[in-house]
Order: C-alpha cells, then structure tokens, then sequence
C-alpha cells in the first residue's frame, strides 16, 4: 500500500497543504492534485523546478503564482486577501482563469489590466456603423504610485463630472469627434498643442475606437 502524506506548498511565509500521494490519492479530506501525481511530482517539487515563475496581482491582497510543469501545462496557485486558497493543474491561459473564475464587474477588458495584462483590442473598421465605445491605452513607468491602467472612456474623464459611466457612441465619427476634442492636434492659432503630462506619465493617452459590447 502506498503511503499518502500532507504535501505542503510554502511560498514566503504562506503554506497550503494539499492531500496526495504519487497514486493521486486525498489524505485528510484536503483537495489533491492527480495531474502531479502522474507526474510523480509533489506540487513543491513542481514550485521548485521551475524558479522562472510567473506572478500576477490585484490589489495587495490577491494574486495568481503560476508554474510550469511540462505539456502544454501549468501548476496555479491562488492567493486571496493574502493567504492561500487554492491549487490547480490546468492547461488554461492566464487571461481565461482570471476572466472566466475570479468575479468582476467591470468588462473583461479592463479586468484583465487590473491584474497586469494586455487584453487584445481590435480596432472598429473604418465602415463600422454600429455603436461604438473609445479604448484608452496609458502609458506610465513601472512602481508609479497610483497609475491609472487601460480602460474604456468614461463620461467624468470628459465633463469633469463624477459620471463613471461608459460612453458610448452612435457611430464611429461621433467617437473620433470626442477624441478629437478631448486632444485637438492643433489650436486656434493653428500651432500643435502641448499634451500635459501626469506624474509618471512618460507619453499621452492613445485611444482606439472599439464596436460597444
């Protein structure tokens, strides 16, 4: 008979013990991992062979360690309000676990920059007549305190109200007039207009224009 034993993943001062042996079997009612055990790895064995991890963060609290285990297959290990709640193997993207598993209420575009990433964003052709919503892309140096991240416009970044609302657009030139006069190229006297810069702000806001959802 093989003998089970608690397989505990250590990560700074944070531990989650998980239930398996090499058999994939559960010990002590804690979740197991079989796909590690197929590959007759403990999960901290898999978290130490591979120190090219990668980490991705909400807040200061919540978080996604992620490591790879061969295949087209990855070891995540989830962190909420700062402690441990969850291991995995999965063959998912990063973008489609934090999408499709963690709660939002925000569109999945934006979520994905709360957490660090680039979502894909398709430009509206120039013969789209639908509605339409304007994609912000900042763009901010690294550890700047605060910095805003990429989002749709919103109605309180154009009136100065507290309207957080998205806009949007009956056509395509109704969004490209507000972009233009959010940053007109060119004043009244016809000179290029300076582009004020926020702290940590290394270039001015580009903006896409995207079919409304």
């Amino acid at each position: 008979m093989t003998e089970s034993w608690i397989d505990v993943i250590t990560i700074g001062n944070e531990t989650y013990h998980i239930g398996t042996d090499h058999l994939g079997s559960v010990d002590l009612g804690a979740p197991g991992l079989p796909e590690l055990a197929d590959l007759e790895l403990t999960a901290q064995e898999a978290i130490d062979q591979d120190q090219n991890h990668e980490v991705y963060t909400l807040g200061d609290g919540d978080a996604i360690y992620r490591w790879y285990i061969g295949g087209d297959r990855w070891l995540d290990v989830e962190r909420i309000d700062g402690e441990i709640t969850n291991a995995y193997v999965t063959s998912s993207t990063i973008e489609s676990i934090i999408v499709g598993t963690w709660d939002h209420e925000c569109p999945d575009a934006e979520w994905l920059t709360e957490w660090g990433l680039m979502p894909t964003i398709t430009e509206a052709p120039e013969d789209y007549s639908g509605r339409c919503r304007v994609w912000v892309d900042v763009s901010y140096y690294e550890g700047t305190w605060d910095a805003p991240v990429g989002h749709y416009l919103r109605r309180c970044e154009t009136d100065g109200s507290t309207d957080s609302d998205i806009l949007e657009f009956d056509s395509r030139a109704d969004a490209q007039a507000m972009i233009d006069s959010l940053h007109p190229e060119r004043g009244e006297d016809g000179r290029p207009q300076l582009v004020p810069l926020s702290h940590g702000q290394y270039a001015s806001d580009s903006y896409t224009i995207v079919a409304a959802d």
